[in-house]
């Protein structure tokens, strides 16, 4: 999720601290990159702490570059743990996503699921340019 789409969940009051900002106010927000490609959203107004935490300022500049954060955006929502899909229709939905949203160059890879790890979680790699399946536990009922 970038900061514009967190702006709009403190905005309508889903995401709510009385520590940083009034229910309903959008507090400043700084978008981060950390190693593994992720997106990390803080609520400050200090444009120096991706630096400081080791990783890259987010930059939305190019439509792909949106493109496969609505990808990972709709894919999270899809895949996880506690509605634990099999990891064969994990892959189809991630494979399908990477196709409605015209996106070639990147890959869909799967680890192989355990009896103790049998559900689909995701990782995201923007350097090689894969989306992950990894094998997780099953959190849901």
């Amino acid at each position: 999720m970038d900061p514009q789409q967190c702006a709009e969940l403190w905005a309508d009051g889903t995401i709510t601290n009385p520590a940083i900002a009034p229910a309903g106010q959008v507090p400043p927000l700084l978008g981060c990159v950390n190693d593994a490609g992720t997106l990390v959203v803080f609520p400050t107004d200090d444009q120096g702490l991706c630096e400081r935490l080791g990783m890259a300022v987010f930059t939305p500049t190019a439509d792909a570059t949106a493109s496969i954060i609505d990808v990972q955006n709709r894919l999270i929502e899809q895949i996880n743990p506690q509605t634990c899909p099999s990891l064969d229709d994990a892959q189809q939905l991630a494979e399908q996503a990477l196709t409605a949203a015209g996106i070639d160059d990147w890959t869909v890879v799967s680890q192989p699921a355990t009896d103790q790890r049998p559900c689909p979680s995701l990782a995201f790699d923007s350097t090689a340019r894969q989306i992950v399946i990894v094998p997780a536990p099953h959190t849901g009922p």
